[in-house]
């Protein structure tokens, strides 16, 4: 059996980032070898993964209303049988929400599973934070930039009379910048983080309304 995990916060509320993950086919979008769901019931889904081969597994979601605990267990009999379960632990974090996912996975080709898993885990945060963060915010304008530039960002928003959020997002950094009529009021999170020598790879933005 293996196990990979990532964790990360959202600078949302916690019934946001719930109702996101209670909903499958908004994690298939980032994870390329599942290519079709199908609802057999309220809890049971059918699932096509195209990988080495196309298989159709039965996954299972269950929900615990208490912890906000949310866990899909994947299972496929036969030749080919698979045990796999995507857990997601969901909890308030002092600004934002916490979200720890946790994948296991017992059957064929784990080293190979592993391996893209790990692959996976690694962009997964900043790639659901951006797609939380669309689904919930009016996102005006997005875009990344290889090394942060708060000049460029006050060259975007100069013009906009209206409160304004933007969301930086570096690696496992969220920082929220507020805006009016063109001018910085408040900042959460580290800034001065993002001009460190370290703060190699691209750095996201979202430029988003706030009402």
């Amino acid at each position: 059996m293996i196990s990979v995990k990532k964790e990360f916060n959202i600078p949302l509320p916690l019934k946001v980032v719930v109702n996101y993950f209670m909903k499958p086919e908004n994690i298939m979008k980032f994870i390329p070898y599942f290519k079709d769901i199908k609802e057999i019931d309220e809890n049971t889904f059918s699932v096509v993964i195209k990988w080495l081969f196309s298989v159709t597994f039965l996954v299972k979601r269950f929900y615990n209303p208490f912890t906000n605990d949310i866990v899909y267990k994947i299972s496929r009999s036969g030749i080919l049988k698979v045990n796999a379960t995507l857990y997601h632990s969901i909890f308030r974090a002092r600004d934002s929400t916490k979200v720890i996912i946790s994948f296991t996975y017992e059957g064929p080709f784990e080293s190979l599973v592993k391996r893209e898993a790990e692959k996976f885990m690694i962009s997964l945060s900043d790639e659901v934070v951006k797609e939380v963060l669309r689904s919930e915010e009016f996102v005006i304008e997005e875009g990344s930039m290889e090394r942060f530039s708060l000049d460029r960002i006050m060259e975007m928003i100069r013009d906009r009379q209206e409160k304004l959020k933007v969301f930086i997002i570096h690696k496992d950094k969220i920082i929220t910048i507020y805006f009016e009529k063109g001018n910085l009021k408040t900042v959460e999170g580290d800034l001065s983080s993002l001009y460190n020598e370290k703060s190699e790879g691209k750095i996201s933005f979202l430029i988003t309304r706030n009402e």
